[in-house]
């Protein structure tokens, strides 16, 4: 029996050629969509002054240092992506997501021991300010993958895990992009 050549199989989809968007449009099918490419925040802005050697994320009163989370925030590896859906409206909804990699000690920072990493993490998702941070640099992620269409809101979803001596969060994003005259060349 001879064996089919591996790159003629097409995978199957398992929700068919179409899935329903939740408004009711329907959407490419997230298998066989074409993507955005991934981009790779390493070449991003970066603090001009060097990071201080040893500053302390959380004070002795266990209050975070805002000024700090913001630079290891800004140092954080981040990988992004992307896809827009058509809308009924004729406009399309941009949905993507941002992992930002968070390493204090590349920041400059002093080493945050196992209980202060878990305390980051959670202030990354439940502190207002920390909240803020977070969204000013996936706002900038999303910015990098749609240039001059990037729309003023967005709607986002932010879940954090610590691994390692590391703290991994993942931003899902859902932004609406304004309707075109002219689409790909087509009226």
């Amino acid at each position: 029996m001879t064996r089919p050549d591996p790159r003629s199989i097409q995978s199957p989809s398992p929700r068919g050629a179409q899935s329903p968007s939740p408004r009711g449009a329907q959407t490419p099918d997230p298998y066989t969509a074409p993507r955005r490419p991934m981009v790779r925040a390493g070449a991003g802005r970066r603090p001009q002054a060097p990071p201080r050697r040893g500053r302390a994320l959380f004070a002795a009163d266990g209050r975070l240092d805002v000024d700090a989370l913001h630079q290891v925030v800004e140092l954080a590896d981040a990988i992004s992506e992307g896809l827009a859906y058509p809308m009924p409206d004729g406009g399309e909804q941009f949905l993507g997501s941002t992992a930002l990699i968070l390493d204090v000690e590349a920041a400059g920072l002093a080493p945050l021991c196992t209980e202060d990493l878990g305390r980051l993490a959670r202030a990354l998702t439940e502190d207002g300010r920390c909240r803020l941070v977070v969204r000013d640099r996936i706002y900038r992620e999303l910015a990098r993958l749609l240039g001059a269409d990037t729309p003023e809101r967005f709607d986002l979803e932010v879940t954090q895990r610590v691994e390692g001596v590391r703290v991994r969060l993942v931003g899902d994003f859902e932004a609406p992009l304004p309707r075109r005259a002219v689409t790909d060349g087509h009226a």
